[in-house]
C-alpha cells in the first residue's frame, strides 16, 4: 500500500510515518511525505528514512492542486496533516490559515478524488476545527 502523508515532517505527522514503518499488521510498499516545510516542519524529524528505497520526500504546497495529482497518481491512502494551527500567527494572517487550511484541504481532497485514493483520514487540532 502507497501512503501519502501531508505535512509528515511536522512533530506528528512524522511519528506516523515512523508508525507506518514499523508495524507489520498492514503492509507499505511506499510512503510519500508531502510538505511545504514552514515553522512547523523539521526536515530533521525525517532524517532515519532517507535512503529507504520505500520513502518519497516531495516539498510542495497542498495548495497546488497539479503538483498533488501528480505525486499522488499511485497512492492507496492520504493521512493530512498538513495545516496552519498556531492561534497567534492565525490573529495576524488569517489569510495564510484560510488559504492552507481550507482551500489546501479542498485541493488535497481533489487531487485524491482523481486519483482514486482508497482512503483519506484528515488529523488535525481544535485550532483548525474549532472547539468541542
Amino acid at each position: 500500500m502507497h501512503y501519502f502523508v501531508s505535512g509528515g515532517a511536522g512533530f506528528i505527522g512524522s511519528n506516523f510515518v515512523e508508525l507506518l514503518f514499523s508495524q507489520a499488521e498492514y503492509p507499505v510498499s511506499k510512503v510519500t511525505v508531502f510538505d511545504k516545510v514552514t515553522y512547523s516542519g523539521n526536515m530533521n524529524n525525517l532524517k532515519t528514512f532517507w535512503g529507504r528505497p520505500d520513502f518519497n520526500f516531495v516539498n510542495g504546497d497542498i495548495c497546488d492542486f497539479d503538483l498533488l495529482s501528480s505525486v499522488m497518481s499511485d497512492v492507496d491512502y492520504v493521512i493530512h496533516f498538513a495545516a496552519e494551527s498556531h492561534v497567534d500567527n492565525s490573529i495576524h494572517h488569517a489569510g495564510i490559515f484560510v488559504k492552507t487550511n481550507v482551500l489546501g484541504t479542498q485541493q488535497l481532497l481533489e487531487a485524491s478524488r482523481k486519483n482514486r485514493v482508497k482512503r483519506f483520514l484528515n488529523v488535525s487540532t481544535d485550532e483548525v476545527y474549532g472547539s468541542i
